[in-house]
């Protein structure tokens, strides 16, 4: 719950006003106390803070746009009905509570009392016409397979926001974690061409300036329905070159960057500045084509993931941030199945499958292992990894790299190449940290991938993806997972790290949902 107000303060409060306050005290900002705990001495106020990550800004317009870039932004100048806590609990925002009536229809609660920035209030039928407007097909919004399952949203009245799916529709709430609400009398009357360059929000920060391919700068929200961050003017630098984003760091420019190569670590850290790496979304896999031999085996399969020695891999590569697969999942997903075994190197074991599985000296044709190294981080040294433990059972791998467009056209199963693979180095992740946005895409044929070929692994997919309530849902989620686990579509590989660094005098941690948020940033020096 947010912090009361102090009441002997008052809005507005005029720039003047708040330049002698901050002078003078430091302590409080726009007509409240700032966070519990937050420094109360002279000089907490940050003038100017800058984050940076990798994606420069194409569009202000939150809901014409994927890029993580925008989903960044849209956390500084919107607000969601749900955000993440920072050990990546789903937590109210914008909503205070949600619940499923039926296996079709989500009921939303939204808080009372948040505004928007040209001063209209923020209430169900913004949510409605947010959810309604994404949808639209004459909108045409790159976001909206994301919610293609919404048949429509309806504000009941000022506080209540129905949302009617095509069918069961669980993961609606953690897909609505980065969704900007937007003001419906300004997105409704105002054109594409406009809301690109012209953002109306709520959020914590307010608007100012967009300098295109550099920045975009916002200032505080004085009026924001909880206490304002200790900031006066933001920046978002969108720098695709990570050298220059590590620079930006350590001149100063910068506090908080993202993306950040893991050979910079010990750089950063020795000019005295912080580094850190936490598992994220972002899985990492070797997938073999199960209707090509030899992995129409399940011992194969099993065989090549008792060689794969992926904690030295992840060690070497990841620099021993991230986290070692064992099934489709990982811990910061929703149906982790904790109590499974892992795939430890042993090459006895290895070597007694391929044997049953009548390959006793190997498989005698080379394989080859298609690959977009971009995908994820090391992914061509990991595939070559992948390559060299895999000879020691006798499978000659040989790694090829492809183009992106061309790797994308034909991996799905249901209309890609026959011939793909028959292995290939995957990588996916979803903000939503559901297992909607994995499972049918990585393993049903109708999916990114699918090579799996398993009916009923499909059918068991479709069935947890029907489920709403939450504890029925992670028992069947986390029996299927088992079921992966022995069944091995993939080489397990690893769950990569999101990385950051930060300015040595504020309190921020490396987060798995890759945000830089700031709401309650704290001076520790």
């Amino acid at each position: 719950m947010a912090p009361r107000r102090d009441a002997s303060w008052t809005y507005p409060v005029s720039r003047r006003e708040f330049l002698e306050m901050s002078a003078a005290a430091g302590a409080v900002l726009f007509g409240g106390p700032l966070w519990e705990g937050q420094a109360e001495a002279q000089g907490a106020l940050f003038a100017e803070f800058g984050t940076a990550q990798s994606e420069t800004i194409v569009t202000l317009d939150p809901q014409n746009t994927t890029a993580l870039g925008n989903a960044i932004l849209s956390n500084y100048m919107w607000d969601s009905p749900v955000f993440r806590s920072p050990d990546n609990k789903l937590i109210p925002w914008a909503c205070t509570e949600w619940r499923a009536v039926s296996d079709t229809l989500w009921r939303f609660k939204v808080r009372t009392g948040i505004r928007f920035w040209n001063g209209n209030p923020l209430t169900a039928r913004s949510l409605a016409f947010s959810l309604n407007r994404i949808v639209d097909p004459k909108f045409v919004s790159p976001q909206r397979n994301a919610f293609a399952q919404i048949e429509k949203a309806t504000a009941t009245d000022d506080v209540t926001c129905d949302v009617v799916c095509k069918r069961p529709f669980p993961a609606l709430p953690a897909t609505l974690y980065i969704f900007a609400i937007l003001d419906e009398q300004y997105y409704g009357k105002h054109d594409l061409d406009h809301t690109t360059a012209n953002p109306m929000g709520s959020g914590p920060f307010v608007f100012k300036a967009w300098r295109r391919g550099a920045d975009v700068e916002m200032e505080v929200n004085r009026s924001y329905w909880m206490p304002p961050p200790p900031i006066r003017t933001l920046k978002y630098y969108g720098v695709s070159e990570a050298e220059t984003r590590t620079a930006a760091l350590l001149s100063g420019q910068a506090k908080i960057i993202y993306q950040v190569p893991l050979d910079h670590f010990e750089r950063i850290k020795q000019a005295r500045f912080r580094a850190e790496g936490v598992t994220g979304p972002r899985i990492v896999f070797a997938g073999m084509h199960q209707q090509k031999k030899p992995f129409d085996d399940v011992r194969v399969r099993q065989a090549v993931n008792y060689a794969v020695d992926n904690r030295k891999i992840m060690q070497v590569f990841m620099k021993g941030l991230g986290e070692v697969m064992n099934q489709p999942l990982v811990s910061t997903i929703f149906g982790f199945n904790a109590g499974l075994s892992m795939y430890d190197p042993d090459l006895d074991r290895a070597r007694a499958l391929m044997r049953a599985a009548g390959y006793p000296n190997g498989f005698p044709q080379p394989l080859n292992l298609e690959v977009v190294p971009s995908f994820a981080l090391n992914l061509f040294e990991t595939s070559e990894a992948v390559s060299y433990d895999l000879k020691r059972i006798g499978l000659d791998v040989r790694v090829q790299v492809r183009e992106n467009a061309d790797f994308r056209a034909r991996r799905p199963a249901a209309t890609g190449d026959p011939n793909f693979g028959p292995m290939f180095a995957g990588s996916w992740g979803s903000g939503t940290f559901d297992p909607q946005s994995y499972l049918p895409a990585l393993l049903h044929r109708q999916g990114a991938y699918g090579r799996n070929y398993d009916e009923k692994a499909e059918a068991w997919i479709e069935k947890c993806m029907a489920i709403n309530d939450v504890a029925a849902r992670l028992k069947e989620l986390q029996a299927l997972e088992a079921y992966f686990h022995e069944q091995c579509p993939f080489i397990w590989l690893h769950a990569q790290p999101n990385t950051y660094a930060m300015a040595p005098d504020i309190d921020f941690k490396a987060r798995a949902d890759e945000l830089m948020p700031v709401h309650t940033i704290k001076k520790t020096a």
